[in-house]
């Protein structure tokens, strides 16, 4: 035991002497190297090299013994401006090795710099702050053999800043070496190394309006390199990687340093965050990226190649690989989902040896993915990366059931339409104020397959086949087929305001059209409107569901929203209730709940029909009627006897012409409401016939037993009179017929009771053949003569009596 603690005793005594004789010699020999060092800096490679102290430190690197040179300052002799040095570090260490150090050598095998900034600058006269050129041979000195050796296999790097600026060309490479350490292997060319370790990249700037790579960023380094003396390259090999917030980016590089400075950088990466992404690259990429959002991670592979101390704009090629993923473009806040496709970013010149950002562009390929939940396909192309310029191809099927807009709040949809869309202009303007501006082309062609879309509450629904364009603003469509319950027509017009209408960004929406239609039945909507209202009714007593805000936006909407509708319609048939109306014309004007009639032209009842007036959310009418060579016993059987059962279309025959003005309510299935209506009418009838009329052929009970009463043939009669609710006041009326003269004049109320004063004058006693022709005395009733009748009583069952009765009118 005792001699195992002697010989360990021993081995102390022998190590410290070593370690002292180390230390001495390092001491010793301190100054020594420092002024060599500084003296061959100076003669071989003209710089200036000053420290202010030298330190030993025995233990800090051990098995190494190290050399610390404190306030270290190093500047180029050949540079005018010494206030910027090519290095300034707080302290120097060499490390030499002990075993070798024993042996006389001095041979430094590492190097570690700390607290340093070191600085290559370029001017704009050309002068640098690093131009290492050997001084001519009559200015070297002669020099022993230096003492020291440089065999360096490690460097340590701490809290160093690195910078070089062109100041001629506006370039900057800014980094921050935070704690890193370079391991060297010396190889047949140069040598290879290592590097790891923490970085703060402040900037990497090659064009100045355009912006730096990798502004303000952390990184966290794990390089293999190699350096070769010869070629003046050095190549970062693939096995290279930069970790940046977490995100693992494999590097390659290749960098020349000989006649032709040049970067060559390729960085791949997998599940990409794109804003950390976008964050790597120039501002002005980055200001063209902006218009883009993409929620999940996507691959990445790009190519940079810049030269160094060129005013030349690098090269950038960027692939990138998205799956499955969200996006939006600008801040339209239109979302696009489970997007796919291959972009690249380009900034490339014509002759592709160079970069140019004015002809950069992006493209997007084989995009696929929805947008609103409707599946679509698309390119993109984004040119000028400078002003860029984005142009947009896509494909769209727009499924109606899954349509979210504003319109879809006011109608059911159903069916599909095929987009083709061609979208282009200046990519800042991909926001929600600017996306459909003057400066933003919109072309889409809509093809329209059986896509349907009905009121809600109501029950009229219209199925839209063709095609149709849309472009900024308005939608165009010719030749689009309309199917209705009652019919189908073939549409030409346009919507203006379409566009901003749908998307919610505007409550305008002017529709003008041209409608032609061979057949055209209105009674399906007129039957309809009943189970419509009904439906309106129970929705009315849901409404208490709703949240508040709900009903608040509903009510400010339909208070809010214009709509205009301009409609030429030309319909060979048209059926409205049992009228049938041939070659109807009708131009119309509808603006919010006013409908204008503006002309009304059709054939019916085998004579021509014309109208204009208003109708006010289909409850008003306001109108003029004119009628010529109507068949009168047609339009008392198609018009349904105008409501009333006492004068049957059965009764009448001849050609009446009508000139009417009239005002009138409408209730649920459009019929004129009795009591509202008020009209002035003129009446013209021709070749009339009164047959099996029972309140004429009662008069055969008084007088001229032997005519016939029962087929009454009238003159041509005139006429003007009012009609006011139920009544019609007829203020004189001369009846020229085959069986006699007379003169009406009174009150005939439709529904309740009539007063019916009639004049039969004297002359009437002349016998009339079987061929008389009816005709007018010309006398008016207050100059003729003759029997006094009075028909009153309930309409339904009149009494003729003798002498007139007073009337008496509202």
């Amino acid at each position: 035991m005792k001699i195992i603690k002697r010989i360990l005793l021993g081995l102390l005594v022998i190590l410290f002497l070593a370690a002292a004789v180390v230390f001495v010699m390092i001491t010793f020999y301190k100054k020594e190297m420092a002024d060599v060092l500084i003296q061959k800096l100076k003669n071989k490679y003209a710089l200036t090299l000053r420290v202010e102290d030298a330190r030993v430190s025995f233990f800090s690197n051990w098995p190494h013994a190290s050399i610390e040179l404190k306030k270290v300052y190093l500047a180029n002799d050949l540079y005018a401006n010494k206030s910027e040095p090519l290095l300034k570090a707080g302290s120097i260490s060499l490390s030499f090795n002990l075993k070798r150090l024993l042996q006389n050598q001095f041979i430094v095998n590492s190097v570690s710099i700390k607290n340093a900034e070191i600085k290559l600058i370029r001017n704009i006269d050309g002068s640098r702050n690093f131009d290492f050129k050997t001084q001519p041979p009559s200015a070297l000195k002669t020099e022993n053999k230096s003492p020291i050796r440089f065999e360096i296999n490690k460097i340590t790097i701490k809290n160093t800043h690195f910078d070089f600026t062109n100041r001629e060309r506006k370039q900057k490479i800014d980094i921050n070496f935070n704690n890193n350490s370079i391991n060297l292997i010396p190889a047949r060319d140069g040598l290879k190394a290592q590097l790891k370790g923490e970085l703060f990249v402040g900037g990497l700037l090659f064009n100045f309006r355009k912006g730096a790579f990798v502004r303000t960023t952390a990184v966290k380094t794990d390089l293999d390199f190699s350096v070769y003396y010869k070629s003046k390259m050095i190549v970062v090999h693939p096995t290279s990687c930069l970790t940046i917030k977490k995100q693992r980016y494999n590097i390659s590089s290749m960098i020349l340093l000989g006649t032709e400075k040049k970067l060559m950088l390729r960085i791949e990466s997998k599940g990409v965050n794109f804003e950390q992404a976008k964050g790597l690259l120039t501002s002005k990429l980055q200001s063209v990226l902006n218009n883009f959002t993409v929620e999940k991670p996507f691959d990445v592979n790009a190519l940079i190649i810049a030269w160094l101390g060129a005013k030349e704009e690098p090269i950038l090629i960027l692939d990138l690989k998205v799956l499955d993923n969200d996006i939006k473009i600008g801040n339209s806040m239109v979302p696009y989902s489970h997007v796919s496709f291959k972009g690249s970013i380009i900034s490339l010149d014509s002759t592709h040896e160079k970069g140019d950002a004015e002809r950069g562009k992006i493209v997007f390929k084989n995009i696929t993915g929805n947008i609103y939940d409707h599946p679509f396909s698309a390119g993109i192309t984004i040119n000028n990366l400078t002003n860029p310029y984005i142009a947009i191809n896509a494909q769209l099927l727009v499924e109606a059931k899954k349509i979210e807009f504003k319109f879809a709040q006011d109608f059911i949809l159903k069916g599909n339409c095929v987009a083709k869309i061609k979208y282009e202009g200046p990519t800042n303007k991909l926001n929600t104020k600017e996306f459909l501006s003057a400066d933003m082309h919109l072309d889409a062609n809509l093809f329209f397959n059986q896509f349907s879309y009905q009121e809600k509450n109501k029950p009229y629904v219209y199925t839209v086949k063709g095609t149709a364009l849309v472009n900024n603003k308005d939608l165009r469509f010719d030749k689009l087929l309309v199917n209705t319950d009652g019919g189908e027509a073939l549409l030409n017009g346009k919507a203006e305001n379409f566009v901003s209408y749908v998307l919610g960004y505007g409550n305008r929406l002017k529709i003008s059209l041209n409608a032609k239609t061979d057949y055209l039945n209105l009674n399906a909507f007129i039957q309809n409107k009943t189970e419509g209202l009904k439906a309106s009714s129970k929705t009315a007593a849901n409404a208490d569901k709703k949240t508040k805000a709900e009903y608040k936006q509903s009510i400010k909407r339909s208070r809010n929203d214009k709509f205009e509708f301009n409609v030429k319609l030309f319909a060979k048939k048209l059926y409205i209730r049992k009228v049938e109306i041939e070659n109807a014309s009708i131009d119309l004007a509808a603006k919010n709940n006013l409908l204008n009639i503006k002309s009304l032209k059709a054939k019916t009842c085998d004579g021509s029909f014309a109208m204009k007036g208003t109708f006010f959310n289909m409850q008003k009418i306001n109108a003029e009627v004119e009628m010529k060579d109507i068949n009168i016993n047609r339009l008392f059987d198609e018009f349904e006897n105008f409501g009333q059962k006492k004068v049957e279309s059965r009764h009448l025959k001849g050609l009446v012409s009508v000139n009417a003005s009239i005002k009138a309510e409408l209730d649920d299935r459009v019929e004129i409401i009795p009591e509202s209506f008020i009209g002035e009418v003129r009446l013209k009838l021709k070749d009339g016939h009164l047959q099996n009329f029972e309140p004429v052929q009662s008069m055969s009970n008084f007088i001229f037993k032997n005519r016939d009463f029962d087929n009454v043939t009238f003159s041509e009669l005139n006429e003007k009179f009012k009609i006011r609710g139920y009544e019609m006041d007829i203020q004189e009326l001369e009846i020229g017929s085959n069986i006699l003269n007379l003169f009406v004049t009174g009150i005939y109320n439709f529904k309740t009771s009539s007063s019916i004063n009639i004049l039969i004058p004297w002359n009437n006693l002349k016998k009339r053949g079987k061929n008389y022709i009816p005709k007018s005395s010309g006398e008016s009733i207050e100059n003729s003569k003759g029997l006094k009748l009075n028909f009153s009583g309930p309409t339904e069952n009149m009494k003729l009596s003798l002498g007139h009765k007073e009337i008496i009118r509202k």
